[in-house]
């Protein structure tokens, strides 16, 4: 077994002995079964589809047959599964309107879910559901009132009469049902707002629905904003658990829930170790807005409960440059008795930026902190580049503990070229055969950018390439890694690197797509492993492999099919991925328009902007793309990753005038953005407000004249 790597996409692991499972049944396989004999053998392969959601479309034929079985509990199952594949299985519903017909409860409530799921309903079908809200059996309403806000458009008038029916749900004796209720009502979203408000507002009369609104109102993240001042008042209930909800109700909303800053601080000091943990989780999740709160969380550093502190702990690591003051106490915490904290204290001190690295430094000398200062230094990364030559000094003493200098080689990997003074120790490890930390140094060195350092890095390999060894496998990714222009350089760790891709340990293979990727359309020679990957159990091996075939780009066009496959895996993260795919291969990948069509109405923002994205991509020209793509890109212009916010902006300028409405948002990042952002957004804006073909501006240039008025 090999020591703790974690230069390679996390970790490198195991590289003897590995334990294989025996290999999932195929879905050919899975279909078979739902004709077995043996009634336990259908119900293990309905559910075994169902599990494996929309990759599972190839079996709906077989399980709209299996809803005709013998078995309740196998229609039960194929109806789950028809649910779990979505609308790949449109062609059940006919039979599923068919099963609402009976009598069989259990059964209709199933049909309903999965019509919900299948989605796209005419209007026919949509009024039939709609008779279901209205029932005499509640359990169906509430199920239909979630398949009819999955499947009716936004503004559709029949969503309001939803509302009514999961309100009284709230209420209901049944424990599951005021569960689903709960979560219905969460994605009815603004529609629910003012009744979900005003059942907050009554907790002194009716504190379980207060509660249970306010969880509703949860699950609506930012867009319950409207309701913080009910949530506010809510914070001074009597009963905990109606005050607990209504802080996490706050944490979820996020910065814009700002104006319950100050009951939240009060209640830091409240009783109940659960209401000050919950207080502290929202003014963590409040972020930099909730700065006045600091000092008082910093308090809470020392409390009694080690839960609270945990919270204290994580809250100021979410306030950016606010934490500041804090620092002292952080370091503090280094020392607390329980590992929990002592951690988030180093996610903590990683997040508060330069100002904590002189404390950071001093701590180097102390014996029981060093290796935390190190840690800590190296989460910093460049803002922590002053630590450098301490740093450098402290990997040349030779009595250093071994767990130590492993955290400091990584920790210097993550400085990148501020690190160069380190590079002829870290040579002089690799050099050294009997060094135990020679991968280590290499990837450090990677990662440092030392590109003169090729030439030692391939002379470290050793003779026997094909002894499987933590060595032989990093020091091809690390050349990789720093991408030589010399051809016989590049060519020796490509070769080696394409090997990688089909290593026994799937975490081998995740660090060779990674590597790759660096090189960009230079790793067109693995496109076709690359592609034969996307057949691997492990999500994160398909998502990885995606990653390097996106960065190829319209090179990677021949390993396109089975990009398209991965349109449909049943892991969310893949589809994602897949969606970013298509979108670098381009017009080549135009055939993809439908699927990405599809994943336009996932519940997942993240899907559903990559699906904008490459849809964009693809067919650039399409007319729709104002209707179909806007709002997802808006959403992406929120988001916390700059890349994502230029690429949404990006593409968004490529739709033009038809994405107008995202003029507001486009317009906040020219003010807020950084360098990159500023110019993708302000070069969106041009082109969306440019004048309509006819106009002024139009005819000055078909004049050959200026259009002089302002952008």
């Amino acid at each position: 077994m090999l020591r703790r790597c974690a230069f390679v996409v996390s970790l490198l692991a195991a590289w003897s002995g590995t334990a294989f499972s025996q290999a999932p049944p195929t879905t050919s396989e899975l279909i078979r079964n739902l004709r077995s004999a043996s009634d336990q053998a259908r119900v293990d392969a309905a559910q075994a589809l169902a599990a494996r959601g929309p990759a599972a479309a190839p079996a709906v034929n077989a399980l709209i047959a299996a809803l005709s079985d013998a078995d309740e509990t196998v229609r039960l199952s194929a109806l789950q599964a028809l649910a779990q594949i979505g609308p790949k299985a449109k062609d059940a519903v006919p039979v599923l309107f068919d099963i609402l017909k009976g009598t069989d409860k259990r059964l209709s409530r199933g049909a309903i879910t999965a019509l919900g799921a299948i989605g796209s309903l005419d209007e026919k079908g949509q009024a039939d559901l709609l008779g279901f809200v209205s029932g005499e059996h509640l359990d169906l309403s509430v199920a239909a009132c979630r398949a009819l806000l999955q499947v009716l458009p936004a503004d559709a008038p029949d969503r309001a009469k939803t509302i009514p029916v999961l309100v009284q749900a709230l209420k209901s004796p049944d424990e599951n049902l005021r569960n689903e209720a709960t979560a219905t009502l969460g994605l009815a979203g603004s529609l629910a707002l003012p009744q979900l408000s005003h059942l907050v507002e009554g907790f002194k009369a009716d504190p379980d629905t207060a509660r249970r609104a306010a969880a509703a109102l949860s699950l609506m993240g930012p867009q319950a904003e409207a309701a913080v001042p009910a949530l506010v008042l809510a914070l001074g209930a009597s009963r905990e658990s109606v005050v607990v909800q209504a802080a996490a109700t706050l944490a979820a909303i996020g910065p814009a829930a700002a104006p319950a800053v100050p009951q939240l601080k009060e209640l830091l000091s409240a009783k109940r170790s659960l209401t000050r943990a919950a207080a502290l989780n929202a003014l963590g999740e409040i972020g930099p807005a909730a700065a006045s709160a600091v000092g008082d969380m910093v308090l809470n550093f020392s409390d009694n409960d080690e839960n609270v502190r945990r919270e204290a702990v994580l809250a100021i690591g979410k306030m950016g440059d606010a934490a500041q003051p804090a620092i002292p106490g952080l370091i503090a915490a280094l020392s607390d008795k329980s590992e929990l904290v002592r951690t988030q204290a180093i996610w903590a001190l990683g997040r508060t930026g330069p100002k904590a690295v002189p404390s950071l430094i001093a701590l180097l000398g102390d014996e029981n902190l060093q290796e935390t200062a190190v840690v800590v230094l190296g989460q910093l990364g460049p803002a922590a580049r002053s630590a450098v030559p301490e740093l450098v000094h402290l990997l040349s003493q030779k009595d250093l503990p071994e767990s130590t200098r492993h955290e400091l080689i990584l920790a210097l990997s993550r400085f990148g070229s501020f690190a160069e003074e380190a590079v002829p120790g870290l040579l002089r490890i690799l050099g050294d055969e009997q060094n135990p930390w020679r991968a280590d140094a290499a990837w450090a060195i990677a990662h440092i950018g030392a590109k003169g350092a090729i030439p030692q890095l391939i002379r470290a390999m050793p003779p026997d390439e094909s002894a499987a060894s933590e060595l032989t496998t990093v020091l091809p990714l690390a050349v990789l890694t720093l991408n030589p222009e010399n051809e016989l350089y590049f060519k020796w760790a490509l070769k080696r690197g394409v090997a990688l891709l089909g290593h026994e340990d799937n975490r081998v293979k995740q660090a060779a797509a990674a590597a790759l990727a660096i090189t960009g359309k230079k790793a067109v020679e693995a496109v076709s492993p690359l592609a034969a990957g996307m057949e691997n159990t492990d999500p994160a091996v398909r998502s990885s492999f995606l990653g390097a075939l996106a960065a190829i780009g319209p090179d990677a066009e021949e390993g396109l099919p089975a990009v398209i496959t991965a349109l449909a895996d049943s892991e969310h993260a893949v589809r994602t991925a897949a969606c970013v795919t298509v979108g670098k291969i381009g017009a080549a990948a135009k055939v993809t328009a439908p699927l990405l069509e599809q994943h336009l109405q996932d519940r997942d923002p993240a899907l559903r902007l990559a699906a904008a994205w490459a849809l964009v991509q693809v067919d650039p020209k399409r007319a729709d793309l104002g209707a179909l793509c806007t709002e997802p890109l808006r959403w992406g212009l929120q988001s916390a990753d700059s890349r994502l916010r230029k690429e949404s902006a990006q593409a968004l300028g490529s739709i033009g005038p038809a994405a107008l409405h995202a003029a507001p948002d486009l317009q906040k990042l020219v003010q807020n953005g950084d360098a990159e952002e500023q110019q993708a957004a302000g070069e969106a804006l041009r082109k969306i407000q440019q004048p309509k073909p006819g106009g002024a501006g139009t005819i000055n240039r078909i004049r050959g004249g200026r259009d002089e008025r302002p952008r």
